[in-house]
């Protein structure tokens, strides 16, 4: 019972997350293995296309060593830390978070997990992963950075509540 809930609630949870932020216009990055389209936002990766997926991961990656490259030379020239708005919000919504570690690279994967975990809220970057399993270890990463994230979960009730006034199909 609690597999055949797993997807509507973590897609009921986002949902309820992301609204306030897309009010506010702040940008979303979807990535999502097993479909496309969350909000109406276009997502990437659906039909298992893993090189979609990995290239996702990269392009993510990319942006927050440029963003903290940015930070360091502001750093050195300024000597003062950026502004704490400098960046723009980028939501990076990675749906399927255990199943992702497990098709990609490690060399993809490993640095991805170790950067968000480390620095990205510090460029301006939310990284939501939405996976089966809460413990950072399954997701590669170690005890010390399980203090960078964040978990939420429902009880059944909850659950079962969002389920009933939001999911169209019970």
């Amino acid at each position: 019972e609690e597999r055949w809930f797993a997807p509507h609630v973590a897609y009921t949870m986002a949902k309820f997350g992301m609204q306030p932020r897309i009010a506010r216009g702040e940008t979303f990055y979807v990535i999502d293995p097993h479909a496309n389209g969350w909000l109406d936002l276009p997502s990437i990766g659906g039909g298992l296309r893993w090189d979609e997926v990995t290239s996702a991961i990269v392009q993510v990656t990319d942006l927050y060593r440029a963003r903290q490259d940015e930070r360091r030379r502001w750093l050195d020239d300024q000597g003062d830390e950026l502004p704490h708005d400098h960046f723009p919000r980028l939501n990076v919504i990675l749906d399927e978070a255990n199943e992702t570690r497990l098709m990609l690279d490690k060399r993809v994967w490993e640095p991805f997990v170790q950067v968000m975990g480390s620095g990205a809220r510090k460029v301006g970057i939310s990284l939501w992963l939405i996976c089966q399993s809460s413990l950072i270890k399954n997701l590669g990463g170690s005890e010390i950075m399980r203090r960078n994230f964040t978990i939420f979960a429902l009880d059944h009730m909850t659950i079962a509540e969002l389920i009933e006034s939001e999911e169209s199909s019970k």
